[in-house]
């Protein structure tokens, strides 16, 4: 009877390792950006009988992201931050996903957010800002109309002549 005791805990003991190392290389590869890994470990560890619901929803939504499927990546982390919303680094997933997705007054709301607890990347809000201010400066200049799409507008003298690829002209 001890021996299966001894036997069983062992077993136990491997099983619960296996799962934390499971654990760790699929938060590995969430951080690493790597899909194909993501896609992988995350089908293993919803085979586990014991799963951080949260890392699952996570790993869900970063292999969505990857995929450049921002609706589905929103819609999950929201729901992640519904739960748990004291999980600012998953409410930065979030701006950074709604920022793609050309959501920007949303994406603000979580960046300030964020920003007030003390956890920002500058290297997030200087874009958006000058993603404003590029948008009214080529309407004021240009006509073009705001709504349209703008992503990588930069603000220049220079202006391209219709229909001339590579041939520009200073203002």
């Amino acid at each position: 009877m001890r021996s299966f005791f001894l036997l069983a805990l062992c077993c136990s003991n491997i099983v619960f390792a296996s799962a934390t190392t499971l654990e760790e290389q699929l938060k590995q590869a969430i951080y690493q950006n790597n899909s194909g890994q993501i896609q992988s470990l995350l089908y293993q560890y919803q085979q586990q009988p014991q799963q951080d619901l949260t890392l699952k929803s996570y790993a869900e939504a970063k292999l969505s992201v990857l995929q450049q499927n921002y609706g589905v990546a929103i819609r999950i982390y929201r729901k992640i931050l519904s739960e748990r919303p004291e999980l600012n680094s998953i409410r930065m997933e979030l701006a950074k996903v709604l920022f793609a997705d050309r959501q920007d007054s949303a994406a603000r709301v979580q960046f300030d957010k964020v920003k007030n607890v003390g956890m920002v990347e500058i290297r997030f809000i200087g874009p958006m800002e000058r993603k404003s201010v590029t948008v009214f400066g080529f309407h004021k200049i240009g006509k073009i109309k705001p709504y349209l799409n703008m992503k990588n507008a930069v603000f220049s003298k220079i202006i391209l002549k219709p229909g001339i690829f590579g041939r520009h002209q200073q203002r």
